[in-house]
């Protein structure tokens, strides 16, 4: 078996790094000094002497390139890129030797020289002697990427030139010319034989040039009689150079077009090939050599993976030539090629067989199958199902762009060691990097089509640049491009081991993100990559699959680390990342257990005993994964914290924080962290610190204690509050509260400081008086508890004088054992049964069910929280349960599904207190606790999402949007409103560009998102962003705000926390639509205001006058003393329709004053006509912000024909 590992000692891995930061210093040190001039003798005499050694060398191994000793490996440093030079040359100017500095890139000057004296060939570099016209000479060094045509550049030249020269120290410390880049280096003149360097240069030439036909004649000997590709290239060029201004003589012109494409299929140069090839057609259509010409076309056209193009090239060979037998197999080949790469249909036992012939590079097509690259959240770009894929089909084969096997001379890896990461030493595979280097240099098509691919250093961007007709390539930039997305297609031969192992670039498969619960899983056949479906994938489902396939949790976290710097947060490493060190350890030896079991059983004939061995085996190691048990418990018996993926069933407690600010460490409540973990595990633990253990902790393992259960969840306790894996336990709180057997709601006035006042306690004969009592509590005004709640089975409340319990049948209290029958019992059934609904919903969701989802976003976002940024964390336990439901998941907290219909949310007027979906209470406080103005931005999480916001979300804004067509209760079978969906959107991700440098800054802006996402579900992405192609956006004249001012009765404070509402004009003056205003955004009357339109929306005049807008603003203009009608029944249930109030209705609010505003129409506006259908667009008021992002500033609707008569125009909007 061939290892993949390298085993370094601490020493020769701190060696390395050392002499390596030493040479940088040095560098550093002489940078700027002038040059010191060279003994010519003494320099020359040293690679002589380094030739000669390793010819001898050869020899002793055998003819050819000396072998690779298997005990080392070459180093090098990696870190330091520049780009290539990018100037003509005759834009350069000349330099000498003298002229250079050390440490120094010569922008703007070129070097002219010729070699004198032999090639000292290196694993990693050649270096050699060269001299300029001052007969000064210098020690010129090609790094890794020396070779061309499988010739050594330096050994193919005679006289050159160095673009941009890069004087610097190399590897052993010695001053030499250093070319990274190949296109910097250009061959003036070829070497003719080995021992050319030694001639003399000649200022003036002896003799004429050779002409175009003496050029072809050296270009046919070196074809025909040395079989010198590189040479024959050389001379049909220089050919061809001499003929670039001459008209005549189209016959030779012709004849080096056509023996150079030859020469260009045998270097596999297809790009120049095929144009070489057409560029000697003749105006004779029955011409015997346009046959030849057209075949190379063809020929050429193939290699380049265009067999549309090579078909149409071969038939045109058998016009010409219609008796040609030879053409014939061409077409078989084409046709099998586009069988494979449209229908996917392969002759497996064929290429298997070919695999010998062809050096492990089959004769075959890539196939894309049902895959389309897109944008993946979180993860930069990503390979998606375009339609649903069965288990086992065959979703993709794809050829190697590119790869190295390991018995071929080039391959080899090598020691980097990479400055940028804190001179981390890595294994990197060299020899793919140099073969891609060369094949982009043969192939300039196929350059942007690697750019494109991820890498860390971004070089001259992705679109590919030509200088003086030649490629110009970063080496630097592929070397990062193979470093991220090279493949292991294993091991290929018996000696093969990590300083060869075989490596290649497969450029569609390069976009499949990572998994270690993958869904494809990948076989090699040679270079053709196949790509197997693991279960059925759904249409629009990310295609993904194991970059590393260890079972090792931290061995499979550092490889993915070290070798493309991301950290896994599929939902295995979440689970595993929150494990024990000794659980792993249980896992490792049941897994050495079960793979002993495997290589010593045949399965075939298995016996009854092993197979019900082999099941015993897999339920101990599927024992060690369980994600929905919390990773630590508090054991109430032996009073400290165990692991809670060993245990049974539990209960949690639901509780607020006090604040300790100026409290000191030894009184501050004790938590669980990183310091204090292993004492906590040992048993009496929490009773040697029970003094910094709050009452109400202490309380609930006392009650948990006499329930006579043994386990109870605090997330004090039992969550690492300084561990980096606390952020995703906090993502699972729906596990962990739907997982527990009871919560225990500390429900009190206050905080933590206990559960109850235990000795004065009276019996509440109502259970509307539970929620009353609730309501005034801390408890149920914070966002943490709100999941909490939804999500438990079972609720046991303790208020400051009060218990009571509650299940899916009822309510219960503290004395009572029998549930409430009074007069109330019906407000007691449809709150059991309400809450029932919710938790068994959530549990099966069966369909995307959005008024469920309504009714549990809309109390939610008022809460409080002491870090605003967790406006959607602590919500997500239940968008995950919700999540399976909705096709694409959430977008920061809004249906993907329904992204259009949920970005029409609004702010609700005033934020009540909400203890659950269905039940509100209101009460008369002066608790500080509670915002009072209509929203409040938070910080780091998008204005377009409702969780970007404090404030409670008005159901009716998104009842309204749309018809559902689905089971809905009676109450609200009949929707008001339709809408029609009018713009495409888009993820705006870390790698799908749209502004350069405005991606990178939303990034990182909104990392402490990122690291809080958990995928699919609850889907976050890379930045705080969202694209919308726009189909209307229009500025309007004529913003002005009404302000709906009105005073509670009672004698309460007057209500401030209204939202505000815009009445919009049109350049007329007239009417055009309102507008409900997000926080605080303002405007001067008559300022234009930029609206776009994300839906059309109708309905029909009764519900247009009874919406929020509309009774702000006619109550303003008419003076109508007519307050709003509250949002609420008799039972406290949501409603959508004033029509279902009662006498109650209006007994809430009296008007303060007339209209605030009364603006004057022309001509003058009138009511909706209650029967009458209207068309609106249902728009968004956007404010530019930085980089071109727009944030939302208010919702509302656009009368459809006022829109279209401002003549609206398409735009793109980047929502932020």
């Amino acid at each position: 078996m061939a290892s993949n590992t390298l085993f370094m000692s601490p020493e020769e891995s701190a060696r390395i790094q050392t002499a390596i930061q030493d040479k940088i210093t040095q560098r550093e040190e002489q940078k700027g000094q002038p040059r010191e001039a060279k003994d010519s003798k003494a320099l020359v005499e040293q690679a002589v002497s380094t030739s000669l050694m390793q010819d001898l060398s050869s020899a002793a191994f055998g003819f050819g390139a000396p072998n690779k000793r298997r005990d080392t490996m070459p180093a090098y440093e990696i870190g330091s890129p520049y780009l290539p030079c990018t100037e003509k040359l005759e834009d350069l100017r000349p330099m000498k030797l003298m002229d250079l500095r050390m440490e120094t890139h010569h922008r703007g000057h070129f070097l002219m020289l010729r070699r004198v004296s032999p090639v000292a060939i290196l694993e990693a570099s050649s270096w050699t002697v060269v001299q300029d016209r001052s007969k000064d000479v210098e020690r010129m060094e090609l790094f890794l990427h020396k070779s061309q045509h499988g010739y050594n550049v330096l050994d193919m030249a005679s006289e050159l030139i160095v673009r941009e020269p890069y004087y610097t120290l190399n590897s052993n410390g010695e001053p030499a010319i250093r070319v990274d880049h190949p296109s910097d280096l250009i061959i003036t003149e070829i070497s003719e034989s080995p021992e050319s360097w030694r001639q003399e240069i000649h200022n003036t030439p002896s003799h004429e040039p050779p002409s175009a036909e003496a050029y072809k004649r050296q270009g046919n000997h070196a074809l025909l009689k040395k079989r010198d590709y590189a040479q024959a290239l050389f001379c049909y060029t220089k050919g061809l150079e001499l003929l670039h201004h001459v008209q005549s003589d189209n016959t030779l012109r012709n004849d080096l077009y056509r023996n150079r494409s030859y020469v260009n299929l045998q270097l596999q140069r297809f790009d120049e090939a095929k144009s070489d090839a057409l560029s000697s057609i003749t105006n004779n259509p029955t011409d015997d050599l346009n046959a030849k010409a057209y075949n190379r076309a063809g020929l050429a056209a193939y290699g380049q993976g265009q067999f549309l193009d090579a078909k149409k090239y071969f038939e045109k060979q058998a016009k010409v030539q219609p008796d040609d037998q030879h053409v014939k197999p061409h077409f078989r080949r084409v046709d099998a090629r586009l069988r494979e790469a449209t229908e996917g249909v392969y002759n497996m036992s064929r290429i298997v067989s070919s695999l010998t012939k062809t050096g492990g590079r089959p004769d075959t097509a890539s196939f894309d199958g049902p895959t389309g690259i897109k944008c993946s959240p979180g993860a930069g770009r990503g390979l998606f199902a375009t339609r649903d894929i069965q288990p086992n089909e065959i979703i993709m084969c794809e050829k190697a762009f590119c790869v190295a096997w390991s018995h071929e001379s080039e391959t080899f890896s090598a020691l980097v060691c990479d400055i940028r990461e804190l001179a981390a030493i890595k294994v990197f595979p060299a020899g793919l990097h140099k073969a891609v280097v060369q094949k982009l240099l043969k192939n300039p098509s196929q350059v942007e089509k690697v750019l494109d691919l991820h890498g860390d250093y971004m070089g001259m961007g992705k679109k590919l640049i030509k200088v003086d007709d030649v490629p110009v390539i970063d080496t630097f930039q592929i070397h990062d491009i193979v470093q991220r997305n090279a493949f292991g297609p294993g091991q290929q031969t018996e000696d093969e081991d990590i300083s060869n192992a075989s490596t290649g670039l497969w450029i569609r498969a390069s976009y499949i993100n990572h998994s270690c619960i993958p869904n494809v899983k990948k076989d090699f056949i040679g270079d053709l990559m196949l790509f197997r479906a693991m279960r059925k994938i759904a249409a629009g489902e990310e295609i993904t699959h194991a970059y590393d396939e260890s079972s090792d949790y931290e061995a499979r976290k550092a490889t993915i680390k070290r070798t493309w710097d991301f950290e896994c947060r599929c939902p295995l490493c979440l689970v595993e990342e929150m494990e024990s060190d000794d659980l792993r350890q249980r896992r490792r030896e049941a897994e050495e257990k079960a793979s002993l079991f495997v290589e010593s059983n045949n399965p075939a004939g298995a016996s009854t005993i092993l197979v019900r061995k082999a099941k015993m085996l897999r339920q101990v190691l599927g024992e060690t994964y369980d994600e929905k048990k919390p990773s630590w418990l508090i054991d109430v018996q032996d009073l400290c914290i165990v692991e809670g993926n060993a245990q049974g069933r539990y209960i949690a407690l639901s509780y607020t924080w006090f604040d300790v600010k100026g409290l000191s460490k030894d009184v501050e409540p004790l938590q669980l962290t990183s310091s204090n973990i292993h004492a906590m595990k040992t048993p009496d633990a929490l009773r040697k610190e029970a003094s910094r253990l709050p009452n109400v902790i202490k309380d609930a393992m006392e009650l948990t204690s006499r329930l006579g259960e043994r386990w109870l969840w605090v997330d004090r306790l039992c969550i690492v509050q300084d561990g980096p894996q606390k952020k995703s336990e906090c993502m699972r709180m729906d596990h962990i509260y739907s997982g527990a057997y009871l919560t225990i709601a500390a429900a009190t006035i206050y905080d933590e400081r206990d559960l109850s006042n235990r000795d004065n306690m009276a019996i509440v004969p109502r259970i509307r008086h539970l929620y009353h009592r609730l309501g005034l509590t801390k408890w149920a005004k914070r966002a943490w508890t709100y999941q909490e709640y939804i999500l438990s089975k079972r609720v046991v409340f303790f208020l400051e004088e009060e218990i009571f319990w509650q299940c899916e049948i009822s309510i219960w209290d503290q004395i009572s054992l029998q549930p409430y029958q009074d007069e109330q019992s019906s407000v007691a059934t449809v709150t059991a049964e309400r809450h029932s609904t919710v938790l068994r919903t959530l549990s099966t969701p069966a369909y995307p069910d959005f008024e469920l989802y309504r009714d549990i976003i809309c109390p939610y976002n008022g809460r409080n929280l002491s870090y605003q940024e967790d406006g959607l964390s602590a919500c997500l336990g239940i968008l995950n349960r919700l999540e399976p439901a909705f096709p694409g998941g959430f977008i920061f907290g809004l249906p993907r599904l329904y992204l259009d219909h949920s970005l029409l949310w609004q702010p609700l007027k005033r934020p009540p207190t909400y203890v659950e979906p269905g039940v509100r209470v209101s009460l008369i406080s002066d608790d500080s606790t509670l915002r009072r103005d209509p929203s409040t931005r938070r910080p780091s999480l998008p204005s377009w999402a409702w969780c970007g916001w404090q404030c409670f979300v008005d159901p009716t804004s998104l009842l309204k949007a749309f018809s559902l067509g689905q089971p809905l209760d009676q109450e609200f079978k009949r929707n008001p409103r339709t809408l029609q969906n009018l713009v495409t959107w888009k993820p705006v991700g870390a790698e799908c560009e749209h502004e350069e440098g405005l991606n990178q800054r939303l990034f990182w802006s909104s990392r402490s998102n990122l690291i809080t996402a958990r995928v699919p579900s609850a889907c976050f992405f890379s930045a705080a962003t969202l694209a919308l192609r726009a189909d209307r956006i229009i500025p309007l004249f004529g913003a002005a705000f009404i302000s709906a001012e009105a005073n509670p009765v009672l004698g309460e404070k007057p209500l401030g926390d209204s939202p505000k509402v815009v009445v919009i004009q049109d350049h007329s003056g007239m009417f055009s639509g309102l507008l409900r205003v997000t926080g605080n955004s303002t405007r001067e009357n008559g300022q234009e205001i930029k609206l776009i339109a994300v839906s059309q929306g109708r309905a029909n005049g009764r519900n247009l006058n009874e919406s929020y807008e509309d009774r702000v603003f006619h109550r303003s203009i008419y003076h109508d003393g007519k307050p709003f009608r509250p949002l609420w029944d008799e039972y406290e249930r949501w409603v959508d329709r004033p029509g279902t109030m009662t006498s109650c209705d209006g007994q809430y609010y009296v008007c303060e004053q007339e209209g605030a505003y009364k603006p004057s129409f022309d001509p003058p506006l009138t009511a909706y006509d209650d029967e009458v259908m209207y068309e609106f667009m249902n728009v968004l008021w956007v404010e530019d912000g930085e980089s071109g992002v727009s944030y939302r500033a208010g919702c509302g609707y656009v009368l459809k024909d006022r829109w279209e008569a401002m003549t609206p125009t398409e735009t793109d909007v980047i929502l932020g």
